[in-house]
Protein backbone atom coordinates (compact mmCIF):
# COMPACT_ATOMS: atom_id res chain seq x y z
CA UNK A 1 0.00 0.00 0.00
CA UNK A 2 1.34 3.43 -0.93
CA UNK A 3 1.69 6.07 1.68
CA UNK A 4 0.93 9.71 0.99
CA UNK A 5 4.66 10.38 1.09
CA UNK A 6 5.30 7.81 -1.67
CA UNK A 7 2.58 9.32 -3.85
CA UNK A 8 3.88 12.85 -3.34
CA UNK A 9 7.39 11.70 -4.18
CA UNK A 10 6.12 10.59 -7.61
CA UNK A 11 3.77 13.55 -8.15
CA UNK A 12 5.73 14.95 -11.13
CA UNK A 13 5.37 11.62 -12.92
CA UNK A 14 1.60 11.48 -12.36
CA UNK A 15 0.99 15.15 -13.20
CA UNK A 16 2.84 14.87 -16.53
CA UNK A 17 1.27 11.52 -17.48
CA UNK A 18 -0.98 11.49 -20.56
CA UNK A 19 -4.42 10.34 -19.31
CA UNK A 20 -4.92 8.28 -22.49
CA UNK A 21 -1.62 6.40 -22.16
CA UNK A 22 -1.29 2.73 -21.21
CA UNK A 23 0.40 3.69 -17.93
CA UNK A 24 -2.54 5.88 -16.91
CA UNK A 25 -5.01 3.10 -17.64
CA UNK A 26 -3.19 0.41 -15.66
CA UNK A 27 -3.80 -0.01 -11.95
CA UNK A 28 -0.16 -0.60 -11.08
CA UNK A 29 2.97 1.10 -12.31
CA UNK A 30 5.05 -1.99 -13.03
CA UNK A 31 8.60 -1.46 -14.13
CA UNK A 32 9.79 -4.27 -16.41
CA UNK A 33 12.80 -6.26 -15.32
CA UNK A 34 14.17 -6.32 -18.89
CA UNK A 35 12.76 -3.24 -20.69
CA UNK A 36 14.95 -3.68 -23.78
CA UNK A 37 13.77 -7.25 -24.23
CA UNK A 38 10.11 -6.28 -23.85
CA UNK A 39 10.45 -3.53 -26.42
CA UNK A 40 12.24 -5.88 -28.84
CA UNK A 41 9.55 -8.58 -28.42
CA UNK A 42 6.77 -6.07 -29.03
CA UNK A 43 8.50 -4.78 -32.17
CA UNK A 44 9.13 -8.34 -33.35
CA UNK A 45 5.48 -9.35 -32.88
CA UNK A 46 4.29 -6.26 -34.78
CA UNK A 47 6.76 -6.84 -37.64
CA UNK A 48 5.83 -10.51 -37.84
CA UNK A 49 2.13 -9.59 -38.02
CA UNK A 50 2.92 -7.14 -40.83
CA UNK A 51 4.84 -9.83 -42.73
CA UNK A 52 1.80 -12.12 -42.44
CA UNK A 53 -0.48 -9.37 -43.72
CA UNK A 54 -2.26 -8.82 -40.41
CA UNK A 55 -2.92 -5.10 -40.22
CA UNK A 56 -5.06 -4.83 -37.07
CA UNK A 57 -2.67 -6.65 -34.72
CA UNK A 58 -1.80 -5.04 -31.39
CA UNK A 59 0.67 -6.75 -29.06
CA UNK A 60 -1.41 -6.02 -25.97
CA UNK A 61 -1.28 -7.55 -22.50
CA UNK A 62 -4.47 -9.44 -23.29
CA UNK A 63 -3.03 -10.91 -26.47
CA UNK A 64 0.10 -12.03 -24.64
CA UNK A 65 -1.86 -13.55 -21.73
CA UNK A 66 -4.13 -15.48 -24.08
CA UNK A 67 -1.15 -16.62 -26.17
CA UNK A 68 0.58 -18.00 -23.08
CA UNK A 69 -2.60 -19.83 -22.06
CA UNK A 70 -3.04 -21.35 -25.54
CA UNK A 71 0.48 -22.75 -25.68
CA UNK A 72 0.60 -23.73 -22.01
CA UNK A 73 3.39 -21.37 -20.97
CA UNK A 74 3.42 -21.04 -17.18
CA UNK A 75 5.77 -19.72 -14.57
CA UNK A 76 6.10 -21.76 -11.42
CA UNK A 77 7.89 -20.76 -8.25
CA UNK A 78 9.01 -23.89 -6.43
CA UNK A 79 9.59 -23.68 -2.73
CA UNK A 80 11.02 -26.10 -0.23
CA UNK A 81 11.32 -29.70 -1.34
CA UNK A 82 9.76 -29.03 -4.75
CA UNK A 83 12.63 -26.73 -5.71
CA UNK A 84 15.16 -29.50 -5.13
CA UNK A 85 13.40 -32.23 -7.16
CA UNK A 86 15.60 -33.94 -9.78
CA UNK A 87 14.43 -32.68 -13.19
CA UNK A 88 15.18 -35.97 -14.95
CA UNK A 89 12.43 -37.71 -12.99
CA UNK A 90 9.71 -35.09 -13.56
CA UNK A 91 6.90 -35.48 -16.08
CA UNK A 92 5.45 -32.67 -18.14
CA UNK A 93 1.72 -31.88 -18.11
CA UNK A 94 1.05 -34.26 -21.01
CA UNK A 95 2.57 -37.29 -19.24
CA UNK A 96 5.89 -37.35 -21.10
CA UNK A 97 9.23 -37.04 -19.34
CA UNK A 98 10.88 -33.65 -19.33
CA UNK A 99 14.11 -33.84 -21.34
Amino acid sequence: MNSVRDILKESDYWINLDPNSHEAQSQRNRIPKFPELEKALSLWAQEFANLLGISKFKASDGWLSNFKKRIGLHEFNHHGEASSAPLESLESGNGSKIP
